[in-house]
């Protein structure tokens, strides 16, 4: 706790957003760990007609009416695919903002408390010691490591969460084009 005081006021800022990435990180690994495979498992339920209880107003239940009716709307379902992908993308844009903006927080902080330091450096005038120095420099120092301790799990989350969207996005893509095939070849 007196480390958190020392750093000066950019510090508050860098713990919001440690708070908010850590939530998104939960929340999309959650997504990711349990929502992604039961939407792959209905993918492959509708595409063997095996599908149960469907979401209404989603591009499962839509996929589902496409291959009883045999009629598949590009267009309804594009809609649906982008709805799709946009949950599967929800929130990295907010992660990306925390991975990019709390190390340039944490250097913001650094060169306040470096100037707030040489100020005092100044006033002390033929009577700086080492001690004065140095003191001053590590306390603006917290704010850089703290943001890049802050930085650096939301960078790698972001990649991994970006990349396993990409990939689900490229299977359901595929996928339907699997159904559509399926529907045109029946006719």
């Amino acid at each position: 706790m007196e480390l958190i005081a020392k750093s000066g006021v950019f510090i508050y800022p860098i713990i919001a957003m440690s708070v908010f990435g850590l939530f998104i990180i939960i929340e999309r690994a959650v997504f990711f760990l349990t929502g992604l495979p039961s939407r792959r498992a209905i993918i492959r339920d509708v595409m063997n007609e095996n599908q149960s209880d469907l979401e209404p107003d989603s591009l499962f239940s839509e996929l589902s009416n496409a291959i009883k009716s045999r009629k598949f709307d590009d267009e309804l379902i594009g809609v649906y695919l982008e709805k799709e992908v946009t949950e599967a993308t929800r929130f990295l844009s907010g992660l990306a903002v925390v991975a990019q903006s709390s190390p340039l927080l944490g250097l913001l902080g650094t060169v306040v408390g470096m100037i707030a330091a040489f100020v005092q450096i100044e006033s002390l005038g033929e009577a700086v010691t080492p001690s004065d120095m140095a003191g001053g420099i590590w306390e603006a120092l917290l704010t850089t490591a703290a943001g890049l301790i802050v930085a650096i799990p939301a960078v790698i989350a972001r990649t991994i969460f970006h990349t396993q969207a990409l990939r689900y996005e490229r299977w359901l893509y595929e996928n339907v084009i699997k159904i559509k095939s399926k529907i045109a070849g029946d006719d």
